[in-house]
């Protein structure tokens, strides 16, 4: 099976950041005339100890774009 080529990756590094992602989310779900292009979104979660998890799970649960949630559990920009 051959992989879907993706176009484009929002790639978002958050850390305690919950509120500003519900905003995010609000904004990239609302694109339009994107119908062609193959994207995704990817949040890179730095150790969040608020519900940026929660927040980025509800909207996977909602929505039709492709988001892929990573947890990175060592703080720092370096990770």
């Amino acid at each position: 099976m051959e992989k879907s080529k993706i176009d484009l990756s929002i790639i978002v590094c958050t850390r305690n950041r919950a509120k500003k992602l519900a905003v995010l989310f609000q904004c990239l779900g609302s694109q339009v005339d994107i119908e062609k292009l193959n994207w995704e979104i990817v949040i890179v979660d730095n150790n969040s100890n608020d519900n940026t998890k929660e927040v980025c799970y509800a909207f996977c649960e909602g929505s039709n774009l492709k988001v892929n949630y990573v947890f990175e559990p060592r703080t720092g920009l370096s990770y």
